[in-house]
């Protein structure tokens, strides 16, 4: 059995796959699997991941049978057959350092963490990891956390709450699953994830270089992200009741920062200028559609228990009345980014 699984999704990223594949099979820890999952891309993907596999027998390829729609049941495939202790996920633009695996299982052998939370490092949309690159083994720098909810406090603060750049044991992730919404799929597993962690760890170390892409699924007008939003905090309204009591302060303190961070994001699109009337009609309906979702949640006690400003609370509840615009301006956090 491998140590590590480490599940890389895939769609139409063919040019991006060898460099990625490659900074996994390059690691200095070389007791893995390479789980890669081809969500029935159009350009040559299928053709680079064979070849890769026929190459190396820790690779193991898959396919769905239709398009998924996001990475979400795309990693649940991967889940699905893993077979190492723990798990690592990583995007198919995306590489890891060379003593990523190293570091983190070094810090899980010193602290029996569940969650190993890396670093990383945003790099340009050439970049590549130079064959001759000498790189310093890893020093092993941690905070180690015996206490569930000092973890998650750490873990608010940092706002690492996606999935990659952690190792995460198997047995923590159970039969949790990724829904399928895109793209806050992470964000709503994770915060599901975080209620089981027993032992945290988080680390300076670089885990990944993150690619920096020129097109962004929160950037296309197209298509509709308040849906997921809303999936996300549903979701944390429909698993509070699991929670401890501090754990559930955690996520209702997400879900009031995720909610303001994307009211934000919405105010700035429609200030943008040369934004179209038709545009702008449809980010002022997923406005309205937010505020009854918000509505809906706060009658369940979401953002209840939490400090909130007198304020923001009465913003609010004027905001989950249809005051979308008035509201949105208290509300929104001016230089955040989801």
């Amino acid at each position: 059995m491998p140590k590590v699984s480490v599940i890389i999704p895939n769609y139409n990223n063919a040019r991006y796959l060898a460099g990625c594949i490659n900074s996994v099979r390059a690691q200095t820890f070389q007791d893995i699997e390479i789980i890669v999952i081809d969500d029935c891309s159009r350009d040559n993907s299928e053709k680079v991941i064979r070849d890769f596999a026929a190459a190396d027998s820790r690779i193991v390829f898959l396919q769905t049978p239709k398009n998924s729609g996001g990475p979400g049941p795309v990693r649940n495939m991967g889940l699905d057959i893993a077979r190492g202790e723990f798990i690592l996920f990583l995007d198919s633009d995306d590489m890891l350092c060379p003593t990523a695996i190293d570091g983190m299982l070094t810090i899980q052998n010193a602290t029996n963490a569940d969650v190993i939370v890396g670093n990383y490092t945003r790099v340009p949309e050439t970049f590549h990891i130079p064959d001759n690159a000498n790189f310093m083994p890893p020093s092993f720098d941690f905070e180690g956390f015996n206490e569930p909810n000092a973890f998650v406090e750490k873990i608010e603060n940092l706002n690492l709450v996606v999935v990659w750049t952690k190792l995460i044991r198997r047995a923590t992730i159970g039969d949790r699953r990724f829904l399928a919404i895109y793209p806050y799929e992470d964000v709503e597993f994770m915060m599901r994830l975080y209620g089981a962690v027993r032992i945290g760890a988080i680390t300076p170390n670089l885990a990944v270089y993150y690619r920096l892409s020129a097109t962004s699924v929160i950037a296309d007008k197209s298509r509709d992200v308040s849906r997921d939003v809303i999936a996300v905090l549903d979701s944390i309204a429909a698993n509070m009741s699991a929670y401890d009591e501090d754990y559930e302060k955690f996520v209702k303190r997400y879900a009031y920062m995720f909610l303001r961070l994307w009211i934000g994001s919405i105010l700035r699109k429609l200030k943008k200028p040369g934004t179209d009337r038709m545009y702008r009609r449809r980010l002022r309906h997923q406005m309205k559609s937010m505020a009854r979702t918000v509505r809906r949640i706060a009658r369940v006690g979401v953002f209840g228990g939490i400090n909130i400003s007198l304020k923001n609370r009465i913003a609010l509840f004027l905001f989950g009345r249809g005051c979308v615009m008035r509201a949105g301006k208290t509300l929104a956090f001016k230089d955040g980014k989801i």
